[in-house]
Order: structure tokens, then sequence, then C-alpha cells
């Protein structure tokens, strides 16, 4: 029987400025909204070869939301980032 799992936040706007450390050039960083749990969140992601894309989780199903989409917005290699996610009220129900 599935649990029952209830949760709200009010809307959020989160900013941060990030960069590549160390590490493979195809991998990502990015930031975490609305976490509930580890099964239920919203991710936003960059990459240092360019890319961005955003996921939902939803009891632990994954959900792309927008996929690795290659913009001129993203600054490539160590370069830093500026990431600005308007998170809306959410309800996991």
């Amino acid at each position: 029987m599935p649990r029952e799992f209830k949760y709200a936040v009010l809307d959020t706007r989160v900013e941060v400025t990030g960069s590549r450390m160390k590490g493979s050039l195809d991998g990502f960083y990015g930031v975490v909204c609305n976490f509930a749990d580890l099964s239920h969140f919203y991710f936003l992601a960059v990459s240092s070869n360019g890319c961005m894309g955003s996921e939902k989780m939803y009891f632990s199903v994954p959900y792309i939301l927008t996929e690795g989409v290659n913009t001129s917005v993203v600054h490539t290699g160590n370069a830093p980032n500026q990431i600005l996610v308007n998170a809306p009220t959410t309800r996991w129900l």
C-alpha cells in the first residue's frame, strides 16, 4: 500500500553562481528546488559543455522537463554561471 505524502511550500526564488571545479567537461552541477525527500524534488542542471536541462523527481520516477538544451547563455569550461530558478508553489499529494 503506498504511503500518503503531503508537502507544500511558498513561491521560491533561488539564485546561485556555480562553476566546474574539476572532473569531466560533460559533468553537470545545478540547483535543487522544492525538495521534500529523495523521491520528490525539481532539479535544474548546467553542464560545462554549454547545455542545460531540468527534471522533476516524483515518487522516485524522474521526469525530464527540458533535456540537454545547448544554449549560448551557458558559459563553458570552468567559467562561472549564474543560475536563477523561480519555483512556484508545489504541493505533493
